[in-house]
């Protein structure tokens, strides 16, 4: 608790108490913006809120301090300006006639939320701390980095970069990306704003928003990037998928390589005139181009559809090298040193031969094949160095020995360099009580099997059952609830919301507007696939009591 009375309450960074901030410019008496949760606002009685980092449609970042691990977090809340209002000490409530949507989209954003904290081991994810509803809405905690974005990145080192500079940062985002796919999230906001470049040189992807907040069609106003929106999320054509992502990350590697974003997808539709200037064409490699041009396809079924396309053309191509420049005083140096050597060679080569049939030919035969070694041995010799070499290469790029990956998790091993030669694919998925969640239950080929490269790039293509944990969870507790409670709260173990039935009854003798009943009972050992019947009690209490639920999860 001292070490957060010695930081500025807006920015988390160690302050002298002086106004303003020397970091963020931050004065008691600063007007608050109503649509923000105040400075200093606690959270879980743990969280202390400071200023805001970033916020759209969906909702708000903000910096903030974790007083139990004493350290800066970052704090993501639901607030859909549209569809909700904020109320008295920062809690949140659905404007009129949008309760089902905003409930809806809470259940949407803690669902993503829970998602990405199960997946934390992806390498550029920031690790997700705490998932949690409260205020009426709902909130999760994020691990804070000192980073700057990819734009400001490129605005500071020139406005562009080499191939060779990008290629590292975008193989690890296309690896991660990849990973993220495999267990079925997808980003939709990828650009220089939501890449973040870290001051440990890694690279790290924030932004992460629903898909509701995504796409113009949706029910509130969406972010969506210029030039880095596909045409499906402007709602007219297509639906979004891996391709959207595919889409977004080369025309953010088109904007690292050439200085300006692609044309806006919209204005593409009927005016294409996406080119790469000649100046900058030069120094892209070919097949980069190739790929830039699949990937920017401005129709969904005329798209690259995997990220794992796209990252294999740009890992497999080599870096560039520069020509070096040739300084014309040694290059005529060099090539009046080429000349005598070769008038050298020539010399010793015509006084070999000379001396061959003048001094040795008219001697004895025997004695002369003594002295120099026959012809076909020399070929001999030479036809055996290149088969060896020849079977060298054959025998690294030939038949391997698959390893066992039984066991481990698999956005470890996708995002591990060492298993390159492999190409995971997830044929699979089940419930399964050995194994946890995304950790590999089987594989195909076996571990110990020696098997030849099946792909054009020589790689092993392996197929993975993988886990989804296990189909058993607690019946949560959820009688005393609302209904919207108890949904999240059943959602939170795991249930999904197909299986969710409500039977409604009115009983002024049981506790009003609240779950009474279950079925499975709470502490049940019950399968996720169980359809869970709640009751529900219509009734309504004429006593004043206020609003139950806006009480019940003060931030305090």
């Amino acid at each position: 608790m001292k070490d957060f009375e010695k930081l500025c309450p807006s920015c988390m960074n160690k302050s002298d108490g002086k106004e303003p901030c020397k970091f963020c410019g931050y004065t008691s008496d600063a007007p608050a913006d109503p649509n923000f949760l105040k400075i200093g606002t606690k959270i879980m009685r743990r969280f202390v809120v400071g200023s805001p980092i970033d916020s759209n449609g969906e909702g708000v970042t903000y910096v903030c301090y974790d007083l139990s691990e004493n350290k800066k977090v970052c704090l993501r809340e639901y607030y859909p300006t549209e569809i909700c209002n904020r109320g008295a000490r920062g809690s949140v409530k659905a404007k009129a006639d949008n309760e089902e949507l905003f409930s809806n989209g809470i259940k949407d954003f803690i669902a993503l939320a829970n998602k990405l904290r199960q997946h934390n081991d992806i390498p550029c994810l920031l690790p997700i701390i705490e998932v949690f509803e409260g205020n009426g809405t709902g909130y999760y905690i994020s691990e804070y980095t000192d980073a700057i974005t990819l734009r400001e990145f490129l605005l500071r080192n020139g406005g562009v970069l080499t191939f060779d500079q990008a290629r590292p940062i975008f193989i690890s985002l296309l690896t991660s990306v990849r990973a993220l796919h495999e267990t079925d999230i997808l980003h939709l906001g990828i650009s220089p704003e939501t890449i973040l470049i870290c001051k440990d040189g890694k690279v790290r992807l924030t932004g992460f928003c629903t898909e509701n907040s995504r796409t113009a069609n949706g029910n509130i106003t969406p972010q969506l990037y210029p030039g880095f929106a596909a045409i499906e999320q402007y709602g007219s054509i297509g639906n979004c998928g891996t391709w959207t992502d595919v889409y977004a990350i080369a025309a953010t590697l088109y904007r690292v390589l050439i200085g300006n974003p692609p044309v806006e997808s919209t204005e593409r539709v009927t005016n294409d005139t996406l080119i790469i200037p000649s100046k900058a064409e030069k120094d892209i490699p070919e097949k980069v181009t190739e790929a830039l041009a699949e990937a920017l396809q401005i129709m969904p079924e005329d798209r690259m559809k995997t990220v794992e396309e796209f990252r294999a053309i740009i890992s497999q191509v080599a870096p560039l090298r520069k020509k070096k420049e040739v300084d014309p005083a040694k290059s005529k140096y060099k090539s009046y040193m080429l000349l005598t050597t070769i008038m050298t060679v020539l010399f010793i080569a015509v006084a070999a031969a000379l001396i061959y049939v003048f001094v040795i030919m008219p001697g004895d035969s025997d004695d002369a094949s003594s002295k120099l070694p026959p012809s076909s041995n020399i070929s001999s010799e030479i036809i055996s160095s290149d088969e060896s070499s020849s079977s060298e290469e054959s025998a690294n790029i030939g038949s391997i020995k698959v390893l066992d990956f039984t066991g481990k998790k698999y956005q470890e091993i996708v995002a591990n360099i060492d298993y390159s030669r492999y190409n995971f694919v997830i044929e699979t998925k089940q419930y399964n009580d050995d194994y946890s969640a995304y950790r590999v239950i089987s594989q195909s080929p076996a571990a110990g099997e020696m098997v030849d490269p099946d792909t054009e790039d020589g790689k092993i293509t392996l197929k993975l059952t993988v886990s989804l944990g296990n189909n058993y969870v607690t019946m949560p507790n959820v009688v005393g609830m609302s209904r919207t409670e108890a949904e999240l709260a059943l959602f939170k173990a795991g249930f999904s919301y197909v299986n969710i039935s409500v039977n409604e009854i009115y009983d002024s003798e049981k506790p009003a507007q609240c779950i009474v009943s279950t079925s499975p009972k709470a502490g049940d050992k019950v399968n996720l696939d169980t359809i869970i019947t709640m009751t529900f009690n219509t009734y309504v209490n004429d006593t004043p009591s206020g609003d139950s639920t806006e009480s019940s999860q003060s931030n305090e």
